[in-house]
């Protein structure tokens, strides 16, 4: 998927009730960021985890025949970029096919990452993001 023309390595999670994006990648693709009104829970996966969701952004996504903009919660996230809810799923007639590995877009297969490839990317990033110096 690229967002604000840029490839982002993006988790769709059939879990998530909430499109989210990093805020390291807003800062690389230059998004604009604006506080919310009113700041969100967030419950993650674990028992306990509690955070609120402060900002959002915009910006433009495509992916295969989705062309358009999309609203993101910007969120902490570890490893990806972005993280797609169930919510987007369903907007745009996505189905997931892990066991060929596959993501349709209305039926039409689209492009993904083996876990191979996923891997090496997710160690690529990790290693690019500790070689950035850090700013206080």
């Amino acid at each position: 998927m690229t967002i604000n023309r840029l490839d982002a390595v993006v988790m769709f999670d059939t879990g998530s009730t909430s499109d989210a994006v990093s805020p390291e990648f807003t800062q690389v693709v230059n998004m604009k960021i604006h506080s919310l009104d009113v700041p969100m829970g967030i419950q993650l996966g674990c028992k306990g985890s509690k955070s609120k969701i402060v900002f959002g952004t915009s910006g433009p996504v495509q992916y295969g025949s989705i062309v358009g903009t999309h609203y993101f919660d910007v969120v902490n996230i570890d490893r990806f970029d972005v993280i797609i809810s169930m919510g987007f799923m369903h907007k745009f007639g996505i189905t997931l096919e892990p066991e060929h590995n596959s993501i349709l877009i209305s039926g039409i297969p689209t492009p993904t990452l083996s876990e191979g490839e996923e891997m090496v990317e997710l160690a690529h990033r990790h290693l690019l993001r500790r070689a950035q110096p850090v700013s206080h």
